[in-house]
């Protein structure tokens, strides 16, 4: 007697990320920018990816013909740095995201929502890292921050 038998795989996912719809069509979003879902900083581990990347709403990758602009500003618009909870004390952190040549770009301290840059299907991942600074924290407290992800529509400016 021989037995027959088919095999099939089992996706098994963790998505730690955070979702912003396409804003040209949030209702029937054509695409979904995926930004951190936290940054979570420890003395051991003082730098942390956090890529951004333009998907379908089904989590594929993207290969329609929209851009996106994507930027990021800091809660505490002075500094990228995390305040304690009493806000006596601060540790200031560096984020920073891939240009397109391949470098290393640090969003400016103070800067209202630094450029991160375009996606398309062209280019449909940035990576990027945030990395805290060597103060060590005075206080026995939590300290945070928060960053505002910001999507727009883009359209090249034709020459």
């Amino acid at each position: 007697m021989t037995a027959f038998a088919e095999e099939g795989p089992a996706y098994v996912k963790y998505d730690n990320t955070n979702a912003i719809v396409d804003p040209t069509n949030p209702a029937d979003p054509d695409y979904l920018i995926r930004i951190p879902g936290a940054i979570n900083f420890t003395d051991e581990n003082r730098s942390i990816k956090t890529p951004i990347s333009m998907v379908t709403p089904d989590g594929d990758v993207y290969e329609g013909d929209k851009q996106a602009l994507v930027k990021v500003e800091s809660s505490n618009t002075t500094s990228y740095s995390l305040k304690s909870e009493s806000g006596n004390d601060q540790i200031d952190y560096k984020l920073l995201y891939e240009k397109e040549d391949g470098e290393l770009k640090t969003m400016a301290d103070g800067n209202e929502f630094g450029t991160i840059g375009v996606l398309s299907s062209s280019r449909t991942s940035i990576d990027g890292k945030a990395v805290l600074g060597q103060d060590k924290a005075k206080l026995q407290e939590v300290y945070s921050d928060i960053l505002y992800f910001v999507v727009n529509e883009y359209t090249p400016v034709e020459e």
